[in-house]
Order: C-alpha cells, then sequence, then structure tokens
C-alpha cells in the first residue's frame, strides 16, 4: 500500500512524506515539499479522540464515554486521603458498605430486588467515627448518598423502575467500595503534565457490544509518544485473563504503538516485584497508588 501511494505521487509529481513513527516525518522524494509542521508540532495538535478516529472510531457511532464531573473527582481525593491515613477504618466500613448493599460482606458485587428493597428502607450502618464525614459528604455531592450524617441512606431519586434502581444501587455500591481509587486516578490525569488529554469509562454506545470491547476505564493521548494509553484500575492485582484482553483492547483502540498501563490500589498481599515482572514481561506499565503522581508527572 505505502508502495502504491509513492508510485502514484511519483506518477502525478505531487508531494509526499513518509510517517517514521513515531521519529519523524521524511520525504517521499516525489516532489519539493511545501511548508509543513514538525512531528511534535503536529503530535500536540492532536489528541485522544483524533487518534481513535485514526483507528476508524468515530464518537458517539463507535463509542461513547463520561464528561468529567469535579464532584467525583473531590470524592476519590477524600477517599485516598482516609485511606492512606486510617486504611483500617476505610477497610471496616467497605466491610459494612457490602454487607449492607448485597448481604455479602465478601465476594461478588451482585445486586437484586431484594437488596434494593432493603436498602430503601435501611440507613447505613457507619462505623461510629467522624473522620468518615467528609467521605460521606463528597458522596453526597456526587448524588449517591442522601440525608444528614450519619443518618444517610442511598439516593435513589429519579430511579422510578425497579431495573433503574438496581442498575444504580451497583453503581453506588462499586463507587464507594473501591471506586474511589478510579476517581482518584481521574484527578492525577487531570493535572497529568505526560498527557494532554483522557476519555473516562470508554464504552459502545448502548447495549450493543458490536464494536469489539466493553468498558475501559481511561484512554489517554501523549503527544511526546505519540501515542494512546489505555489505563486499566484495579484495586488489586488482576488475573492474567485481564491483562490479555487489557492488551487486546488497547491495540483495538491505538493500534501498534499503543500503550497499556495498569494502575493498582495495593497490591493484594503479593510480592510487588513479582507483579512488576509479570508485566514487564506482558509490555504493560504498571503503578501502584503511592507512585502515580511522578510517573504522570502530576503538576
Amino acid at each position: 500500500m505505502g508502495i502504491g501511494a509513492w508510485w502514484a505521487a511519483t506518477q502525478a509529481k505531487r508531494p509526499s512524506f513518509y510517517c517514521d513513527t513515531p521519529k519523524a516525518f521524511i520525504s517521499g522524494e516525489t516532489a519539493d515539499l511545501p511548508g509543513h509542521l514538525s512531528l511534535p508540532e503536529l503530535a500536540n495538535t492532536l489528541n485522544t479522540e483524533s487518534i481513535l478516529l485514526m483507528q476508524g472510531l468515530l464518537a458517539g457511532k463507535d463509542y461513547v464515554w463520561e464528561k468529567p464531573d469535579s464532584n467525583r473527582t473531590r470524592f476519590g481525593e477524600a477517599a485516598m486521603r482516609l485511606q492512606n491515613t486510617h486504611p483500617e477504618l476505610v477497610r471496616q466500613f467497605r466491610w459494612e458498605w457490602r454487607k449492607h448493599c448485597t448481604g455479602r460482606p465478601e465476594g461478588k458485587q451482585k445486586v437484586t430486588q431484594e437488596d434494593v428493597n432493603y436498602v430503601l428502607s435501611e440507613v447505613i450502618p457507619v462505623p461510629n467515627d467522624n473522620r468518615l464525614q467528609p467521605l460521606f459528604e463528597a458522596a453526597v455531592q456526587c448524588g449517591w448518598l442522601t440525608g444528614i450524617w450519619p443518618s444517610m441512606k442511598v439516593n435513589f431519586t429519579g430511579k422510578h423502575t425497579p431495573r433503574d434502581r438496581q442498575d444504580h444501587l451497583r453503581v453506588v455500591l462499586v463507587a464507594l467500595d473501591g471506586g474511589f481509587f478510579e476517581s482518584h486516578v481521574e484527578h492525577l490525569l487531570g493535572k497529568s503534565a505526560l498527557f494532554n488529554g483522557f476519555l473516562r469509562s470508554v464504552q459502545p454506545p448502548g447495549e450493543t457490544q458490536a464494536a469489539g470491547f466493553g468498558q475501559t476505564d481511561f484512554l489517554a493521548y501523549c503527544p511526546a509518544r505519540l501515542s494512546l494509553a489505555l489505563i486499566s484500575c484495579k484495586t488489586t492485582p488482576p488475573q492474567l485473563e485481564h491483562l490479555e484482553a487489557t492488551l487486546a483492547r488497547k491495540e483495538r483502540f491505538g493500534g501498534r504503538f499503543a500503550e497499556a498501563w495498569l494502575c493498582m490500589e495495593n497490591t493484594g498481599g503479593k510480592n510487588p516485584d513479582d507483579i512488576r515482572k509479570q508485566l514487564k514481561l506482558l509490555n504493560i506499565k504498571g503503578a501502584f497508588a503511592e507512585e502515580l503522581p511522578q510517573l504522570l508527572q502530576c503538576q
């Protein structure tokens, strides 16, 4: 295809250039080149959406994403501050929270209609500790909870059907059970000098999975590398199956030069060096919570 384009430009006596990604533009010497942007200058004019468009993915048609929400990032910061200073308090709350929403303090985060009925009628059981108050008040600003500390409930305003309430409870359950780490990463991406922009919760529009991918935590564009990064956030290191799916998805979004990132809240009791070795073998950039500000070049 490249040779055919060069031959056509030669016959038409039209200028051409070859893009030696991610290094430089090289003239095809089919005609004199007019003035053009250098590769770094061009890279800075691109963004996440334009990189996706180059892969044949059109916003709205092939994918949608969640709009930025300052309340959500403030919640993430409040939760991470509490996690860093009082991890045992957070662990106790998350245990009680899962039990309140699903009847199961451990295991998968499944929600039934019976769970919804219970949560509708009962206030959230919170540890008797006012250090949790800023976290709950931030959750109120996000529209997830309602009430006055410490007598608070899940906010179901505008959720009228059983399906809507189940879906909403599932969202709130995840948000207050470790989902704050993803909001924390969103906050850091907003301050990153490495990436010039990002999209959160990228997924196919509607119910269809025809685009060949599910939900992706973040896609971010790095001008210095002229590449897209797919960023996955996990509370603990995931299984190999998730890592392989991440690699396949990053090529779907950004092509051969795209990068896969894995941001982890903690090690899950595993040896961090073993985790890093596995990720390096798979060519995935890995970072734990405390390493992210430096890695993302936060300003």
